[in-house]
């Protein structure tokens, strides 16, 4: 991973160091989000979706994503949304998923709630730079248990940005991104508790620019590939 700017709060004296690297050539996707949702939107509400923060947004998330994954936008509205079942989106290209809403965590199991794989050309963001997952992870760090699902994670996606978006209260890691290039994570919140294992931004890809980003968690994991 190679990082050009990094503003973090709890790493400002890992930043002369880090800032050393340079990208090699142009991050991010290829086509505008704008591009993708001319090409086709969908909205998780025409797939089953309520922002009745009971509902299980897994499985509209599922068929919306299943609609537009070889190219368009993922659309979840403003509103309250629970998320029981977890999303495995896999192999996107030309593809975004607009979060504009928050996503509440309903269900107990491990793993990622939110997981893109195998993609290109991806861009997940908030249009109001309000849109949330919120894990609730005090429900299980109440009684001293430090696992539990983390809240995103990327692997092996491709010419990808991730921005305007806010995580918060984990159980387990924020945001992983997992042998993953050519891309940028920016203009996002991440608030959490301080103990190990709840990291902020896990990171173990190639190419990637992480800036602009808030966070009050004390542990940040670059895994350094040259």
């Amino acid at each position: 991973m190679r990082i050009n700017t990094l503003s973090l709060f709890s790493l400002v004296s890992l930043v002369p160091t880090l800032a050393l690297a340079s990208l090699s050539g142009s991050v991010g996707p290829l086509t505008s989000a704008s591009t993708k949702a001319a090409t086709k939107t969908c909205n998780v509400l025409d797939y089953g979706a309520k922002a009745d923060k009971t509902t299980d947004l897994g499985p509209p998330l599922a068929s919306a994503f299943a609609d537009c994954k070889s190219g368009g936008l993922v659309y979840v509205p403003s509103g309250d949304y629970a998320l029981s079942t977890w999303a495995k989106l896999s192999g996107g290209k030309a593809w975004a998923l607009q979060i504009d809403g928050t996503i509440y965590r309903t269900g107990t199991d491990g793993g990622n709630m939110i997981f893109i794989e195998h993609s290109s050309d991806f861009e997940l963001f908030s249009s109001t730079s309000s849109g949330a997952m919120q894990g609730l992870g005090y429900e299980y760090h109440k009684d001293n248990k430090w696992s539990g699902p983390r809240l995103l994670r990327l692997y092996d996606v491709t010419d990808f940005s991730v921005h305007d978006f806010i995580l918060v209260d984990a159980p387990a890691f924020h945001f992983s991104l997992d042998t993953c290039t050519n891309g940028e994570v920016y203009n996002m919140a991440i608030r959490g508790g301080n103990h190990g294992g709840l990291d902020g931004v896990d990171v173990w890809s190639t190419n990637v620019w992480i800036h602009d980003v808030s966070s009050k968690l004390p542990i940040f994991e670059p895994r350094v590939t040259q």
